[in-house]
């Protein structure tokens, strides 16, 4: 790899998004009102789940009793639109965000009443890891048309490579990934594939959903 491309990547890795999280106005149970919102800069290729704790402890002295200790699923919304937590935040932003270039992104928390018919239940960081290693062995396939070097990962791999996802750690994430050989590559007689997934926004009819495909170009 060239150094100007690594450079492009490592660009790319730390890039992230000001987020100004506010917690759901049904949740405030103090006199005075809505508390401070949280401002953070959310890595792009992380998950809005790993603001949870964060935001938990920035909001508990105004929650009701039965979530100040999580044991509710919280969730995210932007403008009335559940928050698919299982994509990426940089992906969410792009599709969503209707501020001005160079503003942040105005993003609310609930602690209470999920949306189990629109999104699938989030239980804390293993389904956040199962759905990304999902999306791995995807690419995997189109890549090298076997996901076997996904599968043979073992847990601490799994990990570690996880983990340097949510640090936005290209170097950690490069040292695990590079012995899973995704590099595209020609098999026999097809020409080699690149994994694109392709997420399109529907606002018709004043709603606004979220509809994905992958594709092998």
């Amino acid at each position: 790899m060239t150094d100007e491309l690594q450079a492009v990547r490592h660009e790319a890795w730390i890039a992230a998004i000001p987020v100004r999280l506010t917690l759901s106005s049904g949740e405030v149970t103090v006199a005075e009102g809505p508390p401070a919102p949280l401002h953070v800069l959310l890595p792009r290729y992380t998950y809005l789940p790993t603001l949870v704790e964060r935001a938990l402890d920035h909001f508990r002295h105004v929650l009701p009793p039965e979530v100040k200790d999580a044991v509710n699923t919280p969730w995210f919304e932007d403008d009335g639109l559940p928050l698919r937590w299982q994509l990426p935040a940089g992906v969410l932003f792009d599709l969503l965000h209707k501020g001005e270039p160079g503003t942040g992104w105005h993003v609310t928390i609930h602690f209470r009443d999920f949306p189990s018919d629109t999104l699938p239940v989030w239980e804390g960081d293993q389904p956040l890891l199962q759905a990304f290693l999902n999306s791995l062995k995807e690419a995997a396939v189109i890549c090298a048309g076997s996901a076997a070097a996904v599968l043979q990962m073992s847990q601490q791999s799994q990990q570690n490579l996880w983990s340097s996802v949510q640090a936005a750690d290209l170097t950690a994430y490069q040292r695990v990934a590079s012995s899973l050989h995704l590099t595209p590559k020609a098999r026999g007689a097809r020409s080699a594939n690149v994994p694109v997934r392709l997420h399109f926004r529907n606002t018709s009819g004043g709603n606004c959903t979220l509809r994905t495909n992958v594709r092998a170009p």
